[in-house]
């Protein structure tokens, strides 16, 4: 176990060092490691310990369905399955051990009872002997010892109590899952999904604290009987007053004890409704949200009872781009890969989505944007040019856009046709990089001009000037427009 640990990085289980000392397991020693380590920094996950094999859910669900299993074939002889018989043979040590230390913390304070009497009946003495203040210090060492012991048998129980519900929580949820895996889709549009929901993480939790106190069902009688036995000697039969008190509240407890169960009943069946609800607002919500994208819904002819059609059919391809992004915005990925969805939709709604989608929601994701806005080059925190599936230039956006990289060649290759038989492609850079940029870009395209003077013929050429000029005028401003062609 302590290599399987050291081998996937988890720190060594002292429970494991601990597992036959004694002395160490009682006075929970094993945890002292972890709590050094909180004090001087704070915890991380990595820091806890895995947890024992013993609380493995498949080793568990193994021994429990082994003797489900045999309570099943009782089902042949016309006898209903024990569920409780099942649990009681899986776990019948456990389960024993836990109410031997109840026991004992019961009898241990039955027996501080006793001595603090006799300790009491030796303070009101006028002039107690000197067998009797030996007989006095015996019961006040006692006393102390008692006191010891309770403690140390009261973090026993409860610690034991505490690890056979969580046992049979594991137990019980895993064989809830294995249960609806097992049932068919009939089946289980029988029961309502809240009451699945709330089956696997309300109902089973109890286990948690219910197994704590079960024991004191035949611990209680018998304390009953021992202490009304000990009042009798000093009492005589006022002893059985008490006694009958006692007794006199157990039709009150039982009545208390249904009409809290009647409420308690009501209470799992209006949170198997209210989580019901939950669960089809949360699965509606993204739908809702989804929606939320179209920014005036109202452009759709019948709003929000707009037939979309399989696919989304009867929506624009800006419609489409923007649902698809939205859907998959609310997946809650670490890692979204965008391909080019902005080239579906006009440059106010590609502006939108680029500053409330990609660097808004999307800000503290990872996100791999493929797309020829070249305008948003600058806003992003790395740029990757491809050519023909080579990587042409790779770095930060001030690094590729400032030196002699590649990018302009990338972009000239990257046209469209125009209706005069040129292959012209015009794009925008925001004007937030340093002036001495704006020379570069001015440098660029002058190169770029002179290699195509060429190729061009006369009227191109003087197209291609004024289009430069105008370029030229532009830089001064907001904006730096980008233009390159080819034949």
């Amino acid at each position: 176990m302590d290599d399987d640990q050291t081998m996937k990085g988890q720190p060594l289980d002292p429970r494991r060092k601990a597992k036959y000392n004694v002395i160490s397991r009682g006075f929970f020693c094993w945890i002292d490691p972890l709590f050094w380590l909180g004090c001087r920094r704070s915890l991380e996950f990595s820091d806890l310990y895995v947890h024992p094999p013993e609380a493995d859910s498949f080793y568990l669900l193994n021994k429990f369905n082994k003797y489900w299993a045999t309570e099943l074939q009782r089902k042949k002889r016309g006898m209903s399955p024990r569920l409780l018989v099942a649990w009681f043979k899986c776990f019948w040590w456990r389960i024993l051990l836990h109410g031997l230390f109840l026991f004992g913390e019961v009898s241990g304070f039955v027996c501080q009872s006793e001595l603090i009497g006799s300790l009491a009946e030796y303070l009101v003495l006028d002039s107690p002997s000197e067998a009797e203040t030996r007989d006095a210090y015996l019961y006040a060492f006692g006393l102390t010892l008692l006191s010891f012991f309770i403690v140390f048998i009261h973090a026993i129980a409860f610690y034991y109590g505490h690890i056979l519900g969580m046992h049979t929580r594991i137990v019980f949820s895993s064989a809830l899952y294995q249960k609806i895996l097992h049932l068919s889709q009939v089946t289980v549009g029988q029961q309502t999904l809240g009451h699945i929901v709330n089956l696997a993480s309300n109902d089973i939790h109890k286990f948690d604290l219910g197994l704590l106190f079960p024991h004191f069902l035949w611990i209680a009688p018998i304390h009953v009987i021992v202490v009304t036995y000990l009042l009798y000697l000093e009492i005589q039969s006022s002893a059985f007053v008490a006694t009958a008190l006692l007794f006199l509240q157990v039709p009150l407890q039982l009545i208390l004890a249904y009409i809290f169960g009647k409420l308690r009943l009501k209470a799992a069946k209006m949170t198997d409704r209210r989580v019901k609800v939950m669960n089809e607002v949360i699965s509606g919500i993204r739908v809702i949200k989804m929606y939320a994208w179209e920014y005036d819904i109202e452009l759709l002819p019948e709003g929000d009872l707009t037939l979309v059609g399989e696919r989304g059919v009867t929506l624009s391809g800006g419609q489409k781009a923007r649902v698809n992004l939205a859907r998959a915005v609310y997946r809650q990925a670490d890692v979204y890969l965008l391909d080019d969805p902005l080239s579906a939709v006009d440059a106010a709604v590609s502006r939108h989505l680029f500053e409330r989608c990609i660097r808004g929601i999307l800000s503290d994701k990872i996100v791999i944007l493929v797309t020829h806005q070249v305008q948003y080059l600058e806003r992003c925190d790395a740029i990757l040019g491809l050519k023909e599936g080579c990587v042409l230039v790779y770095g930060n956006a001030r690094d590729v856009l400032k030196e002699d990289s590649g990018i302009f060649e990338l972009l000239a290759d990257d046209t469209s046709t125009s209706d005069d038989g040129f292959n012209i492609r015009k794009q925008s850079i925001s004007t937030g990089l340093e002036p001495q940029t704006l020379v570069t870009f001015e440098q660029k395209l002058s190169s770029l001009n002179e290699e195509n003077d060429d190729h061009e013929k006369d009227n191109s050429v003087e197209q291609s000037q004024e289009e430069i000029a105008s370029l030229k005028k532009i830089s001064s401003t907001d904006t730096v427009s980008l233009l390159y062609y080819e034949y």
